[in-house]
């Protein structure tokens, strides 16, 4: 699966898929890019992620989604149980 910006694939080390509170995914490279710093009432700094989708706002620390990267193993598994049939793959990761 690919970051729907950059077209990079997700991984566990470069390119992690992260979520927004909106519900979008993209990777960490791409959505560091779209943070922003300001300072809140209370003076202290505060990291504002913006979703290059919907454009809504957040100020909290973006999760890794798991969901994403569960995927990606299993198709990476089956990958190398069926080299010879990747239609198996296709219909178990969309099952």
């Amino acid at each position: 699966m690919k970051c729907k910006l950059c077209e990079n694939y997700y991984d566990t080390k470069k390119y992690i898929p992260k979520n927004l509170q909106c519900g979008h995914t993209f990777c960490e490279q791409c959505l560091l890019k779209k943070q922003t710093s300001l300072l809140n009432d209370s003076n202290e700094k505060e990291i504002i992620t913006t979703c290059p989708k919907c454009f809504m706002k957040t100020n909290k620390k973006l999760p890794v989604s798991y969901a994403i990267l569960d995927i990606i193993d299993i198709a990476d598994h089956d990958t190398n149980k069926n080299k010879n049939n990747c239609s198996v793959i296709y219909c178990k990761i969309i099952l």
